[in-house]
């Protein structure tokens, strides 16, 4: 009998408490969508790094997602690069690039 109200009182805990569910996604977004996102920031850093080397990314989040229309959304993402070891002139996919080793790269 104790162990019912104690589960009843936890569920009315629950349902009142509004920051139960605050760290779960509101907006179910497509994953396709944010891989296109991420790969348009990655080719433009490429496109204005002085580097000769090629920019990959290696750590990706979306901060927030915004619903504009109905098949319309604004992402905010936040993403980390990394140099590769393919050369601006290669023409590879920096996807497919491994990373640079070295003094300032773990």
């Amino acid at each position: 009998m104790e162990r019912m109200v104690l589960k009843i009182l936890l569920m009315c805990a629950l349902g009142v408490n509004p920051w139960t569910c605050a760290g779960f996604p509101v907006y179910d977004y497509d994953p396709f969508s944010l891989r296109e996102a991420l790969n348009a920031s990655v080719a433009k850093v490429n496109a204005q790094s002085l580097s000769p080397y090629l920019f990959r990314a290696f750590r990706s989040s979306i901060k927030r997602v915004n619903i504009l229309e109905e098949d319309n959304v604004s992402m905010d993402i936040e993403f980390s690069v990394r140099e590769t070891t393919c050369r601006r002139d290669s023409g590879e996919d920096p996807a497919t690039c491994d990373f640079q080793r070295g003094f300032y790269t773990k």
